[in-house]
């Protein structure tokens, strides 16, 4: 018998993502575990993308959006009370919902209406330092751009006249009592596993996606110049090493080491910042953030670095390629 923290009875647990916070692996486990969840008594819908209604998505952007709508319009929300009536349909007794789209919202009681009635709502956050959430945007923005983009020290710049901090804690606190949440849960990423979190939460072991959820920096990189650009391994690896460069970042090594003494003093104070805030605010237990340690050199990628860049572009070194031609030179003798 499942205790009161994790049975499915009357409970509705709302997942508000937050931008590069493992949103994405958390959705795709709880659609790759909608099975698990309902045998469970949880009932997680399957609502069409919202950009391309012919597919399934794994979160519930597309409900956000008809809730937003909804209170634009003051109305309640139809598409909420359908995943309700489907819920009931299903026999399930708990309800899971997950969208970044939740966190952009302060749905009212009008917007709600009846489908959350009877439900002991519990809004979940999982969150991640200031600090490491500035490094994880930024690699999210050149990786749409390929690379092409303004160095990682323009954009700490851009970050500096952002009103964010302290920014989380009191969103989150606003967002929790818009949805009538008698519970919020607030968890931190750094160090602890996202899917565990919510297997925890919910009581049901979810599975591990398959598959590269959202691909790093490096590997977007690599694959664009594999499908552009037909010269060879060298001529791929400086292309890939030149993208690094010119972003002052690789996700190889994710540390501050190429800020200037500055940034990297600005971007912990604001760390710390939040996490006083959520301390303070919420039974928040996650680790303190560390001073950053910067390398005083800027542009310089270290040789460890360079290697794992090699690798993963496939590229062969001059000595590898000696190697691989002796190796041949002596497989052609012994069958002779």
């Amino acid at each position: 018998m499942a205790d009161d923290q994790t049975s499915p009875a009357k409970r509705a647990i709302i997942h508000v993502g937050l931008p590069k916070c493992a949103s994405s692996a958390v959705q795709e486990a709880l659609q790759q575990g909608r099975a698990s969840l309902l045998a469970a008594g949880w009932f997680y819908p399957a609502l069409p993308n919202r950009k391309d209604p012919t597919r399934g998505a794994r979160g519930h952007m597309l409900l956000a959006g008809e809730m937003k709508a909804a209170m634009r319009e003051e109305k309640p929300c139809a598409m909420l009370q359908s995943v309700r009536e489907d819920a009931n349909a299903a026999g399930a007794a708990g309800l899971v919902l997950s969208s970044e789209g939740f966190f952009n919202i302060t749905p009212t009681p009008v917007t709600l209406g009846a489908a959350l009635d009877g439900y002991a709502v519990e809004t979940v956050v999982l969150t991640r330092p200031f600090d490491s959430w500035v490094v994880a945007r930024y690699k999210q923005k050149i990786k749409g751009r390929r690379g092409q983009s303004e160095s990682f020290t323009d954009w700490i710049e851009q970050q500096k006249y952002m009103k964010v901090v302290p920014y989380i804690a009191p969103a989150v606190r606003r967002n929790g009592e818009a949805f009538g949440a008698r519970r919020i849960t607030v968890r931190s990423i750094v160090g602890e596993d996202a899917i565990q979190i919510m297997s925890d939460i919910v009581g049901v072991t979810l599975p591990r996606p398959k598959g590269v959820i959202n691909p790093s920096l490096t590997d977007v990189a690599a694959a664009y110049m594999a499908r552009s650009n037909k010269a060879g391994d060298d001529e791929k690896r400086k292309q890939l090493r030149k993208v690094l460069v010119a972003t002052n970042l690789s996700d190889i090594a994710p540390d501050f080491r190429l800020l200037t003494p500055a940034q990297a003093e600005w971007l912990h104070e604001r760390a710390v910042i939040e996490h006083e805030a959520l301390r303070a605010e919420f039974d928040f237990d996650g680790a303190p953030p560390k001073p950053p340690v910067t390398r005083g050199t800027r542009n310089v990628l270290t040789a460890a670095e360079l290697k794992e860049i090699d690798r993963r572009v496939g590229a062969t070194t001059p000595k590898d390629a000696r190697k691989k031609r002796k190796a041949n030179r002596g497989e052609a003798r012994q069958a002779a």
